[in-house]
């Protein structure tokens, strides 16, 4: 179902930063759920669209959250450090999708910088990281 614009649809944010981190961490499990076996896993970045944002009807402001997941504190730190980098690089990019279409991302801006937040799963550590990221819709095919 679209978005109810005439210009399109919006690109799905949760998709795009997975596929744009994929490619600038290529040694990084990416997700959008998180496995059963998380500790076996780790390194892992989740991403997520968390309620927030909004749009003009033209222009979609989706707020992302990106968790980055080590086997210990400083793990989870020095890959939320190279998420960082790659994400405030993403402003301004185009992305390939593995549809065949693409996105292209206007503003990727931290609304809410990186912390680390507690996990039920005591054999890993987490932050979050908030993004917010602006697209405009995109032309029908």
């Amino acid at each position: 179902m679209g978005n109810g614009t005439e210009q399109g649809d919006w690109p799905d944010a949760e998709l795009v930063v997975t596929v744009y981190l994929a490619g600038e961490l290529a040694d990084v499990r990416l997700c959008n759920e998180l496995p059963a076996d998380l500790a076996d896993v780790v390194p892992l970045i989740a991403v997520r669209r968390v309620p927030g944002g909004g749009d003009d009807r033209v222009t979609d402001e989706a707020d992302v959250d990106v968790e980055c997941f080590g086997a210990d504190r400083g793990a989870a730190w020095v890959l939320t450090r190279r998420m960082r980098a790659a994400m405030h690089a993403l402003g301004g990019t185009y992305v390939a999708l593995p549809d065949g279409g693409g996105a292209v991302v206007d503003t990727a801006d931290t609304d809410a910088g990186p912390g680390e937040v507690p996990y039920s799963n005591k054999a890993v550590r987490r932050t979050v990281t908030t993004y917010r990221l602006t697209a405009r819709a995109q032309a029908p095919a």
